[in-house]
């Protein structure tokens, strides 16, 4: 078990530096991470035994839902996630009177073109808001049936969040007149 930890420990040194020279390498992050997952389970096998383990694998595991999520998964979300708000925010701007028009993740609208970039696919809220489904479930101690419910509500109340804010920004350029651009 001790030579275990020290393995874990030796292969740290290579993959910090390899991290360090490819910062945008979001899989070594990922190596980083178990690697320290890992080495902290081992620690606390040593330390407490099952005991020890049973009592805090959850903020063990917890860490791993801040890495960054590996590239191709990331832009296909993203990507579905502009498409989506692109489209849906024409649906709900078009309630309210304004033709527009969605073209892959841009609305065209009377005035110009509203653009909604990566920071507007809402990618940032929805990881955020497993996050914290998973944190309140565990926070509250709530059975595991009410842990999966807490998912789909978090992930659709940061959809209907971005939505809000995109149809609001596309209401607002329509309405004022103003030149437009890419939106935040």
């Amino acid at each position: 078990m001790l030579f275990s930890l020290l393995l874990l420990l030796a292969l740290l040194l290579p993959f910090r530096m390899l991290e360090a020279a490819n910062p945008n390498w979001v899989m070594l992050y990922w190596v980083h991470a178990l690697l320290l997952l890992g080495m902290s389970l081992y620690s606390l096998q040593l330390w407490g035994g099952e005991v020890a383990l049973r009592h805090y694998w959850f903020p063990l595991f917890f860490l791993l839902t801040s890495v960054a999520w590996p590239s191709k998964i990331e832009n296909w979300v993203t990507q579905g996630l502009q498409r989506g708000v692109a489209r849906a925010t024409v649906e709900v701007v078009g309630l309210f009177g304004i033709p527009a028009i969605a073209r892959g993740s841009t609305v065209d609208i009377a005035t110009g073109r509203v653009g909604i970039d990566e920071a507007c696919s809402g990618i940032r809220s929805l990881q955020t808001s497993i996050m914290l489904a998973l944190l309140l479930g565990e926070l509250f101690r709530l059975r595991p049936w009410q842990r999966i419910l807490l998912l789909p509500f978090g992930i659709l109340m940061a959809l209907a969040a971005n939505l809000g804010r995109t149809t609001l920004l596309t209401w607002s350029a329509a309405n004022r007149r103003v030149a437009l651009g890419r939106t935040p």
